[in-house]
């Protein structure tokens, strides 16, 4: 993740041309773990949290993650034209800040929820920062689940109040999450 906390999942399409062996196209996402050079204070890495696919596979990928209709919005991709040209290929960036709890994570917390509660899950217990605790409780309340958030003492109150609005349950420990 960059200094700033935001890192936001980006889909893009890259030919196998351009990518040197460094990564497989088709396998599990990149992640963006120590990408971020500290002491220049900028990323160290372009292409940091991408989902590299084909466009072959593209269909099958959604088709494995289909979640039930209504849990998460839909929201625009728009296109970079920095990174599209950096990249040498188009590059699409999907706008899940949009979500109605305003962080990219409602995605992959509602995959995880429904997929937990599919298994006969009746409740998520998540430890969060904040935003993913919310994500969990906004698509746990959803899908009929109980959640119980545990956050660090350093969460901010606006943040607690927007995880109990949605029905989780609170419990503040610890400096660290």
């Amino acid at each position: 993740h960059s200094q700033s906390g935001f890192c936001a999942p980006i889909t893009s399409w890259v030919p196998n041309s351009k990518l040197r062996g460094r990564e497989r196209i088709g396998a599990e996402p990149l992640h963006c773990a120590s990408m971020f050079n500290r002491r220049a204070h900028r990323p160290a890495a372009l292409f940091c949290s991408l989902t590299m696919v084909r466009r072959s596979l593209a269909a099958s990928a959604v088709q494995r993650v289909a979640m039930p209709p209504g849990l998460i919005s839909h929201t625009p991709l728009l296109e970079s034209k920095p990174l599209s040209q950096l990249a040498g290929t188009r590059v699409l960036l999907k706008l899940d800040a949009l979500q109605p709890s305003g962080s990219f994570k409602d995605r992959g917390m509602a995959y995880m929820c429904s997929q937990l509660r599919d298994q006969g899950a009746r409740s998520v217990i998540c430890s969060s920062g904040g935003n993913a605790g919310h994500a969990v409780a906004a698509m746990g309340r959803q899908l009929g689940m109980s959640v119980k958030v545990i956050v660090p003492t350093t969460t901010k109150k606006i943040m607690l109040d927007k995880i109990q609005a949605q029905g989780a349950e609170v419990t503040v420990h610890g400096v660290n999450w």
